[in-house]
């Protein structure tokens, strides 16, 4: 039964470890220095199956949603070393590009996506579909907030 634990205790050391390099490496830990959610989020948000982070990192169970004093970022809660994200809009800029679009399992070619970058915390981006950016830009215009992509 000692194996037992001791496999269990490795996996699951193991899976710290991963988290807390994919954080480091997405960029997801610089934006938490920055924007770390202190409350609980007061907005609409929804689950996002695409969302990538810098260097091609996806997180496929990703949550988003806005309110009028920024845009809200989280992750799934079964992955550690990701506490949710409010980026204030004053720290919000959006682009409108084409290109490549990584997903875990394969490389996509989508037509256009959004990518949303942050003034202070700069290499560290996230990108969304198409659909999801729309949707999120306009719920973020019906808190006040006009975001437009710049070209």
């Amino acid at each position: 039964m000692n194996w037992l634990l001791a496999i269990a205790t490795f996996y699951l050391a193991l899976w710290f470890v991963v988290a807390f390099l994919a954080a480091r490496i997405s960029g997801w830990a610089a934006l938490v220095d920055v924007y770390r959610l202190s409350t609980p989020f007061n907005g609409k948000h929804w689950r996002v199956w695409h969302a990538e982070l810098r260097y091609g990192s996806s997180y496929g169970f990703s949550n988003v949603g806005a309110n009028p004093q920024g845009l809200y970022l989280a992750v799934n809660k079964l992955l550690p070393c990701h506490p949710p994200l409010l980026i204030p809009w004053t720290d919000v800029s959006i682009s409108l590009t084409k290109g490549r679009w990584h997903t875990p399992w394969t490389l996509r070619f989508r037509r256009t996506h959004w990518e949303f970058r942050f003034r202070r915390v700069s290499g560290v981006y996230v990108r969304l579909t198409e659909k999801d950016g729309r949707q999120l830009t306009e719920l973020a215009g019906s808190t006040g907030k006009a975001l437009r992509p710049r070209s």
